[in-house]
């Protein structure tokens, strides 16, 4: 699942004009003159989606630190997820936000991806395509 979704955005960015680009840890980044967009892809059961996001928001804070003579500032970060938090991991979507992430999640049974308004707001200098996410 997870290079399912990395498959899904690397083709969203390069369809939207990007270079998606990768290194050993960052799952996938495109840069333009408004920044850098990072992304953290995850893979979740329905049992593991907290853990999962916990570990992104680790990874996509470490990782502008480790890089940052290689990005371009400002950095944006966004956590891609298998699907989207319900039931008890619902309060996850605004935590994520709260923390200044976008959430991402792949829509059940489809190669569409979802995201609320604030989440677009973040990447929408990055991927006008976006608006499409919003359902």
């Amino acid at each position: 699942q997870h290079f399912l979704l990395e498959e899904m955005m690397t083709k969203t960015c390069t369809d939207a004009g990007h270079d998606a680009k990768y290194n050993v840890h960052i799952d996938l980044f495109i840069e333009n003159e408004a920044g850098t967009l990072l992304f953290e892809m995850k893979s979740c059961t329905l049992g593991s989606t907290r853990s999962q996001i916990r570990r992104a928001v680790s990874q996509v804070f470490e990782y502008p630190y480790l890089y940052r003579d290689d990005l371009t500032a400002p950095i944006q970060r966004c956590i891609v997820v298998e699907r989207k938090p319900r039931g008890n991991d619902e309060w996850l979507i605004k935590y994520v936000e709260f923390l200044g992430i976008g959430l991402v999640w792949r829509r059940d049974n489809s190669k569409e991806f979802g995201c609320t308004k604030v989440t677009l707001k973040r990447i929408a200098p990055f991927l006008s395509e976006a608006n499409e996410w919003i359902k």
